[in-house]
Order: C-alpha cells, then structure tokens, then sequence
C-alpha cells in the first residue's frame, strides 16, 4: 500500500519511523463526510498530501508527497488542527486543510486489512465529478485509481472502461484554456506535463463547450452569464452534432 522508508508495516498496521510528518487532508474533506473523526482518530478516504521532516523546528524544503489510496484508511495522528496553507499546492483553489501531526512511531495506518464498502467508491467517485482530487495526481493516473477503487471496493459500475476514461476527459481541462479538454495536449508528441491541467466539476462542462449546451443545462443565471462574456470576448466553441441539427 505504501512503499518508503520512513514507514514499517507491523502486526498488520502501518508505523511512521521518520521524525516528523505532517498530512494535509483538505477542510472540505470533513465538510462532506470525506474524513471523519472518531475518537482519536481519523477515518478517511487516502487520497491526499503529505511532507517528512528531519524535525518540527527544520521545515524548510521538504518535497511534498501524495498519498493515492483510493479507498479509506484508519489513522492516528498525535494531533491536528486547521490552517490556511496559501502556497502548499501550486494553483490550488484549497487552502484551508486539516493538518495532521505524526511523530516516531505513530500509527499512520491503524489496519492494513482496511473494510471493503460501496460507499466508498462512490464518495472517491464524487470526489472525482466534483473535480477536487488534488492536482498533484498525473493525468495519466486517474483512470486506474477510478478502476482501483471499483475494484477494490467490489463495486461494478456496468460501463465500459472507455465510458470512465471520455468523462474523466472531459473534467480535466487544459488549465491555460478551460475551453479545451486536457487530452489534446496530453496527446501531442513532446514533452507534455500530466500536472499541466485544471479539473473542473462535471456540472461546469456544458459552460465550457458552447453557449448551446450551457444555456440548455442546470443554473440558467450562471450559464447566460459566461455565455454572453463568450460572445463578447470571441471565445472559441464546441459546437455538438445535435447543435447542428436544430440550427439546420
């Protein structure tokens, strides 16, 4: 489940032998049932960011690390509290999280022989249609932590793969130009960041194809709000085959 040397799986839990680490799980996590407390301990979905230091005191420069269990974990940090963190991920929306505090020899996973549940998928699901996995997960990646959550978690969605693969498709947007879905430029040859997108919510991509589709989905305030500003400013459309066929 995890492999680096500053943990030690034992009697079947995880121990952190590092010094010092520090766990950033996303205040919005807790807001919606994503993490929840239990005692003195955290049950959440292990999908997040982390940092080892040499020591409390020495925190400069650390790399920051993610965590990508697609499924929920038992944890026991010392302690925790919230803070606003402005530059812990490079064009992140959240900044609020829960930080947790490990020192030597704290359990980070109190059972490896975690509990399979439906639910869980379906919150990791969620979580992915609201466009809110950290963004320091590559683009590449996201399919199979879906298709490891399914089966994981003993969850058949009845799709094809490629129906996982077109939606996440669409919620990952090229982030100099949310009109174009990332998988151009993950497609082209060259040098190409799988980092180097924005994803958005799955009720936000009518907005970015068309004023068509926007104005004929939820929200109708908002979406002739960003219609009239894509007219105005010339932006480029996504026009669909059945656009077509109304407008002929």
């Amino acid at each position: 489940m995890i492999d680096n040397f500053n943990f030690q799986e034992k009697d079947d839990q995880v121990i952190f032998t590092g010094a010092y680490m520090e766990v950033y799980v996303p205040r919005f996590y807790f807001d919606n049932g994503i993490s929840v407390l239990i005692g003195d301990k955290i049950e959440t979905l292990g999908i997040f960011n982390f940092k080892v230091f040499s020591s409390e005191e020495k925190k400069n420069k650390a790399e920051l690390h993610t965590f990508k269990f697609p499924s929920f974990i038992l944890t026991e940090p010392t302690s925790t509290n919230y803070q606003e963190i402005q530059d812990l991920i490079e064009e992140s929306d959240d900044k609020s999280f829960a930080v947790l505090k490990y020192y030597k020899n704290d359990i980070f996973i109190d059972n490896i022989n975690v509990t399979k549940k439906s639910e869980y998928t379906q919150l990791f699901i969620n979580l992915l249609h609201s466009g809110k996995l950290p963004n320091t997960i590559p683009y590449d990646e996201i399919l199979g932590l879906e298709m490891e959550s399914t089966n994981f978690n003993g969850v058949n969605l009845n799709v094809p793969a490629t129906v996982m693969e077109l939606i996440i498709s669409e919620i990952y947007r090229d982030k100099k130009d949310l009109t174009k879905p990332f998988r151009f430029k993950a497609g082209k040859s060259g040098k190409v960041s799988m980092y180097d997108y924005k994803p958005i919510n799955i009720k936000q991509i009518s907005t970015f194809n068309s004023t068509f589709t926007g104005v004929t989905f939820e929200d109708i305030d908002y979406n002739l709000t960003a219609s009239v500003n894509k007219t105005r400013y010339k932006k480029k459309e996504a026009i669909s085959p059945i656009e077509k066929t109304i407008k002929y």
